[in-house]
């Protein structure tokens, strides 16, 4: 699954077939869902898609950016990747 969805995402280099920031029924968008895979491939193909880096999803009934639910998740190789993309520190 993962493979399929590095090549979907990777099929054209300047836009996916795949908006990146459409949220499904419960509200995550493909980035957030993309963090809980912890692939860092992935995550940089999102990245190159310019998605708002700092756009919040409700997890546990908490609003977080990104960054935070790299944070919450352990998955320490996202935290420069997502800082270098623009993500703000502060969840706010």
């Amino acid at each position: 699954k993962t493979a399929l969805a590095i090549r979907l995402l990777n099929s054209n280099t300047k836009k996916s077939l795949f908006n990146v920031e459409q949220r499904d029924a419960e509200g995550h968008t493909l980035f957030s869902l993309i963090l809980r895979t912890k692939n860092v491939n992935l995550l940089t193909i999102i990245l190159s898609q310019l998605p708002n880096v700092n756009s919040v999803t409700m997890i546990s009934g908490v609003l977080l950016q990104p960054l935070h639910q790299a944070i919450i998740l352990d998955f320490a190789d996202a935290i420069p990747l997502l800082q270098m993309s623009g993500a703000q520190l502060s969840n706010r």
